[in-house]
This record gives C-alpha cells, sequence and structure tokens, in this order.
C-alpha cells in the first residue's frame, strides 16, 4: 500500500505523538500493579489516538501540526487525574471529531484504510491490555482471599484492593463504550467504503472483548466477602 506524501507525513507524526502521549501522560504508579499501570498508559495511548481525528481534514492533512502540538497536550494532563477523567475525554474526544480520517469520503481510499488500522491496532492493544489486567486481578483476589482465610491480612484490606480493582473494572467500561462508538463509525463508512469491513471486524472484536474481560472481573469481585 503506497501512502501519499501528506498522509505518509500525517501518520508518522501522529505515531510520535502518540509516543511523547504514552511516555508522558500516565507516569509509573508504583501503588499500582504493573497490569494497572499498563492498562492505564495503554487507555491513553487509545485516547490520544481518537483525540486526533482531524489528522487529515477536507483540505488535507495541515491540520495535525495543530492536532498534535495543542489537543494531546491538553489530553495528556487531563489523563493523568485519573480513570474517570479519562473515560470522559475519550467520549468526548469521539464526539467532537465528527471528522476522522476514515470516514472522509475525499480522501484516496487507500489513505482511508491506513487510518482505519492505525486506530483499529491502537484498539486491539487495549484490548490485550484490558484482559491481562482483568486476568492478572482475578488471580490477586484469589490470592487475597487465601490470606484473609489464613489470617495473614484482615478483609478490610482485601476491601481495599476490591476498591482498587473496580476502579478498572470503571475504566474498561468507559473504554468500551468509546470503542464502540469507534466501530459503530467505521460501520457507518463502511456502506460506502466496502474495503473498511476488515477493519471494522476487528474493532468490534476488540471492543467485546474489553466487554469481556470487565464482566469478569466484576463479576470476579461480587464474590469477595464484605469486610
Amino acid at each position: 500500500m503506497t501512502l501519499s506524501r501528506p498522509i505518509r507525513a500525517a501518520m508518522l507524526a501522529m505515531m510520535a505523538g502518540l509516543s511523547l502521549v504514552g511516555c508522558a501522560s500516565n507516569a509509573y504508579d508504583p501503588s499500582l500493579s504493573p497490569q494497572q499501570n499498563a492498562m492505564r498508559q495503554q487507555a491513553g495511548r487509545w485516547n490520544a489516538t481518537v483525540a486526533t481525528g482531524a489528522l487529515v481534514g477536507a483540505a488535507g492533512g495541515a491540520a495535525l501540526g495543530a492536532a498534535v502540538g495543542g489537543r494531546n497536550r491538553g489530553t495528556a494532563a487531563l489523563i493523568g487525574a485519573g480513570a474517570g477523567a479519562l473515560g470522559g475525554l475519550l467520549a468526548g474526544a469521539l464526539v467532537a471529531n465528527r471528522n476522522l480520517a476514515f470516514e472522509n469520503q475525499e480522501m484516496p481510499l487507500q489513505d482511508r484504510i491506513a487510518d482505519a488500522q492505525a486506530r483499529a491496532l491502537e484498539l486491539q492493544r487495549s484490548a490485550q491490555a484490558a484482559n491481562e489486567l482483568a486476568a492478572d486481578n482475578i488471580r490477586r483476589l484469589d490470592f487475597l482471599e487465601n490470606q484473609v482465610r489464613r489470617g495473614q491480612i484482615s478483609a478490610s484490606a482485601l476491601s481495599a484492593q476490591a476498591r482498587s480493582m473496580q476502579a478498572d473494572v470503571d475504566l474498561m467500561r468507559q473504554e468500551q463504550s468509546g470503542a464502540q462508538e469507534f466501530v459503530n463509525r467505521l460501520a457507518d463508512s463502511a456502506k460506502t467504503a466496502p474495503q473498511l469491513r476488515s477493519e471494522e471486524g476487528k474493532a468490534r472484536h476488540s471492543a467485546n472483548s474489553i466487554q469481556r474481560s470487565a464482566d469478569q472481573l466484576e463479576n470476579r469481585l461480587a464474590r469477595v466477602p464484605a469486610a
């Protein structure tokens, strides 16, 4: 696949911007598990992906510098405020960007496909991070409940850990909501550009995977004994 020069520049700049956001937006928090940190950092990268929706507007790729240089820095600052703020920002970014590049029918089809592929890949990574986090939290809950039974930790300590994990569920739900919006918009675009259906299918699979991870963890949390 050969990209036009403006789109190549746009995609390279987007990747650079995402790299910077990934490094700066979510500093490693030693109070969280490695999987919790990984999920938050990946959520920041996915959020940045949809926040750069104006990569290529009707006039071409000239808006990229402003999108990466301005909006994403604000995005990065807000992401650090926590899962709730991140989820709200994700939804807001999708609502605000009514012209994601793959939706622009004025663009060459190959460039629309490349844009959809880049976003779908980032969503796939988010789904993998959610899956790993849910599995790790479930293992931790099994271990902590065993420690409570042995009298090695208190029930209140277990409850505190469970509350932290509920925040992980909330973040997954917020990501899944934004992912579903992305899927819906891909599906709409695929009506006039059937070549996008492959990416729609991948994105739908990722969105469903995030939902399953959230459901599995929430169901396990529901079985944690009250303190």
